[in-house]
């Protein structure tokens, strides 16, 4: 009897030890695990989007922060609770709760459709609207996007909704619907990203609100995040046409070989504000054909053969102050790039050639919404272009997030 009291005694002793303990190794322990839990692709997704959702932000931006950070999920997620005033036991009990979760995420998503294990696919939906202004133009944009991601990347289709507010006529009418898949792969540091989109013929070639072809574009996207919140990046693809692939809408449409370029340093200041800065170019090689987006058809000669004599590019000409068409021959007014003149014409490769710069930055102003903002120069066409955009997350809403 006075045995079993001794033994009864040591085990309560060590019970109220264990008690007693600080909360910050248990709390080590607590981040340890949840670190633990990102270091595999499907791992990382759940963590990410758990994460998000106990903190009310989304799941995005939090990828974003700790690209741009370098910190672990943990460290975000205790700073983020000291932020708000939470200590001691309260943030022991969130992680501890949020680890419990993700284990039993994990847990699901290893078993088998079959024995009621989760998809390693989720759905996503995004609304980007856009408005450009340039001396050219004011093209207002609306796509939206639809898709599934995972770890590993996603794809997405897309319609973009165009309404141009041209200085000679206004344009409105669906563009081309594409389809775009996307890689995410990780080595030695380095975050690389390969695209493939594809487009389809449905918008009106003829009013400049489509290629009028199937269009292909390849680009592959290579970055890394240093300390401080740097993250630079380039970025470089081929394409069968050129319209919308860098900085800023253009006043025209081209189909014909092209490689696009551009890189930059993006630059994160605080949870929900990142600045950019970089520089873009475009390089077209072989003829190209283009469609202007600011000369209506049949206001000048509906095709024209253009020469370098014919061109004088690179003139200084600034786009939008007026209209010179060309006659039946074919031979357009020197010192304004083609788009300005023509409906339609067939230009060589350098008469489109497309150098600049541009800065931008972005704010996540809710979970389902952010606001970007962007300035682009280009030296070619002396055209400085500002963006105003608003990205919305329908898919926040309307798909089912992983199960809670």
């Amino acid at each position: 009897m006075r045995r079993a009291f001794q033994v009864a005694t040591l085990i309560l002793a060590l019970a109220f030890i264990v008690g007693a303990q600080p909360v910050e190794p248990r709390l080590a322990a607590e981040a340890a695990r949840l670190d633990s839990y990102a270091t595999t692709p499907d791992g990382r997704l759940i963590v990410a989007a758990l994460m998000a959702d106990r903190l009310n932000v989304h799941r995005n931006h939090l990828i974003l922060l700790r690209k741009q950070t370098g910190q672990a999920y943990s460290t975000l997620f205790v700073g983020e609770l000291r932020a708000r005033s939470k200590t001691g036991d309260a943030i022991l009990t969130a992680i501890r709760e949020l680890n419990n979760q993700i284990d039993r995420e994990l847990k699901s998503l290893s078993r088998s459709p079959a024995e009621g294990g989760s998809p390693p696919l989720r759905a996503i939906g995004f609304l980007s609207t856009t408005v450009d202004r340039n001396s050219a133009a004011t093209f207002y944009t609306a796509t939206p996007e639809v898709g599934v991601e995972g770890s590993r990347g996603s794809v997405v289709v897309g319609l973009p909704l165009y309404f141009n507010d041209l200085t000679s006529r206004k344009v409105s009418g669906v563009g081309d619907i594409y389809t775009q898949g996307q890689l995410l792969a990780r080595a030695r540091g380095f975050d690389f990203s390969p695209t493939l989109t594809v487009g389809f013929p449905t918008g009106e070639s003829g009013r400049g609100l489509g290629a009028g072809k199937l269009t292909v574009d390849g680009t592959v996207t290579v970055a890394r995040t240093f300390e401080s919140r740097l993250r630079p990046f380039v970025r470089a693809g081929l394409a069968n046409y050129v319209f919308n692939n860098v900085a800023y809408q253009r006043p025209y449409i081209s189909t014909g070989g092209a490689a696009h370029f551009s890189g930059g340093l993006t630059i994160g200041l605080g949870r929900r504000t990142s600045l950019g800065i970089g520089g873009f170019a475009v390089a077209p090689f072989g003829d190209q054909q283009i469609t202007s987006r600011e000369v209506m058809q049949g206001a000048s000669s509906a095709s024209a053969s253009v020469t370098p004599s014919a061109m004088g590019h690179n003139s200084g000409a600034m786009p939008g102050v007026g209209h010179m068409p060309g006659g039946s021959s074919g031979v357009l007014q020197p010192g304004l790039p083609p788009f300005m003149q023509v409906s339609h014409a067939t230009v060589q490769a350098s008469d489109l050639q497309d150098r600049g710069v541009n800065t931008w930055t972005s704010i996540a102003i809710h979970p389902a919404l952010s606001i970007q903002i962007g300035v682009a120069r280009s030296f070619d066409f002396d055209l400085t272009t500002v963006r105003v955009g608003l990205g919305f997350n329908f898919g926040r809403l309307l798909f089912p997030r992983i199960r809670q």
